[in-house]
């Protein structure tokens, strides 16, 4: 019987990648403020309100895109949603740390201005703002 290492089974890749996309997150800061001075320090800029484009997904999906067994990347509420590669796969939900949570809020209500794209607010927002027009002070 041959005995070469078998490859990782699936359950094992997808408990592999789950784990850390957990330290990844945990990572980011122990409060909302310091989860945005990280994002920050990397250069994110994204749409509040936009599962695909926020601050967060941006950040995420451009740590992980290297990995070949990521798809996407969503940030759905205060979960975070990876669909993997390679046909069927069940996409992994990871339930967000509180730091990342808190900044998830503030971020949608507009309290890291710094880090958005010219104010631009996604598809569950009031709709999106051309750079030229001053944020309305009832968005958030």
């Amino acid at each position: 019987m041959d005995q070469s290492p078998q490859p990782p089974t699936t359950s094992v890749n997808r408990q592999t990648l789950r784990t850390s996309l957990r330290e990844l997150l945990v990572g980011l800061g122990s409060t909302g403020p310091e989860v945005a001075q990280t994002l920050r320090s990397a250069g994110i800029e994204g749409t509040k309100k936009s599962a695909r484009d926020c601050a967060l997904a941006l950040y995420l999906r451009a740590v992980v895109t290297g990995d070949m067994r990521v798809g996407s990347v969503v940030v759905w509420g205060p979960t975070i949603v990876v669909h993997r590669t390679g046909g069927l796969r069940l996409p992994i939900r990871l339930a967000v740390p509180d730091a990342v949570r808190a900044f998830i809020a503030g971020f949608d209500q507009g309290y890291y201005p710094e880090l958005l794209r010219d104010g631009m607010v996604g598809a569950s927002g009031e709709g999106l703002q051309s750079p030229s027009q001053s944020p309305s002070p009832t968005a958030g």
